[in-house]
């Protein structure tokens, strides 16, 4: 049962692989984000990120196209149905104290238009107990 769901997770996402798209944000050339360090000591810890682009997949579900978009190396978020927002997250390590504070300092945006975000699917059983993405939208989202 094991080799039959790897074999398919890993035929989808070679048939997606090859029909994605490289959005460019700073980078002509598909890349990671890039996460640097720029202090850390036993007060602080702080880094910089940059996102140089995207990868999207156009999609065709019920007569409308969707983009799917994904970040190299990173995952997903959202309820069934809502659009499927890529996420980048670093984990910090904190030393034993009594309380943390953070804040985050956007230095820059961008709009993109002309996307309708595929929405995160939901995960069914099909009739050979093989788990299927299911189409799912939620109109309301």
């Amino acid at each position: 049962m094991k080799k039959i769901i790897f074999f398919l997770f890993a035929g989808v996402f070679t048939l997606s692989a090859f029909s994605q798209t490289w959005v460019t944000l700073t980078r002509t050339e598909p890349a990671a984000p890039e996460i640097t360090l720029t202090c850390s000591d036993n007060r602080q810890v702080s880094f910089a990120m940059g996102l140089p682009g995207f990868f999207s997949t156009l999609i065709t579900e019920n007569g409308t196209n969707y983009q799917r978009i994904s970040i190299q190396g990173y995952g997903a978020t959202g309820a069934t149905g809502e659009p499927e927002i890529p996420v980048i997250t670093q984990r910090i390590a904190v030393p034993d104290c009594s309380g943390i504070t953070y804040s985050v300092k956007v230095t820059g945006t961008q709009t993109l238009k002309g996307y309708t975000v595929y929405p995160v699917p939901d995960y069914q059983l099909n009739s050979e107990e093989v788990m299927e993405e299911v189409f799912t939208l939620n109109p309301l989202a």
